[in-house]
């Protein structure tokens, strides 16, 4: 391709940017199924190579994913407050859950009027690696600006240990 041929490429582009991913656009939705087909053959055919360069990229910048997520996790945060609380009443419950599990015993704390003996003694020790916490009616059906929310919320009935791969089913 000519030098001259790629700066009219540009421009053109340029001028017509709005057509041309509308056109991009209407093809892709017509021809929908036939391109997922493909792209899902050639994905499970070098499906090696893919994870290798997710792998590669990921170690090469770190720094760069990690500091977006954490930007955007706060930017979530700040939007919605209920998010933020809900993420800390999960940290919080897993610490204690974890604690209890290597240590045996948690610290009394009832700051919050959360009864986080009753919710051990529901749940028992951290089954293994493969299980998580779930919250049975999930947090963010609950006002956790309101105290007696939050205490509902959090309740041991509410709380039950699934594995990982069912999460996601669920």
């Amino acid at each position: 391709m000519t030098k001259t041929r790629k700066k009219y490429d540009e421009t053109y582009y340029k001028k017509n940017k709005t057509r041309l991913l509308k056109q991009q656009h209407d093809y892709y939705m017509k021809h929908k199924k036939t391109l997922q087909k493909y792209s899902n053959n050639y994905y499970l055919e070098n499906k090696n190579d893919y994870k290798q360069y997710f792998e590669k990229y990921y170690d090469e910048h770190k720094k760069e994913i990690l500091e977006y997520n954490r930007k955007y996790k706060r930017l979530l945060c700040t939007k919605n407050p209920n998010l933020y609380k809900s993420n800390l009443l999960r940290v919080r419950i897993n610490q204690l859950i974890n604690c209890y599990t290597e240590r045996g015993w948690i610290f009394k704390t009832s700051k919050d009027g959360i009864d986080y003996l009753a919710i051990i003694g529901h749940l028992g020790k951290h089954p293994g690696k493969n299980y998580i916490l779930n919250f049975i009616i999930p947090l963010h059906k609950f006002d956790l600006s309101d105290k007696k929310q939050i205490i509902k919320a959090v309740c041991p009935e509410n709380l039950r240990w699934i594995k990982k791969k069912t999460r996601r089913v669920i």
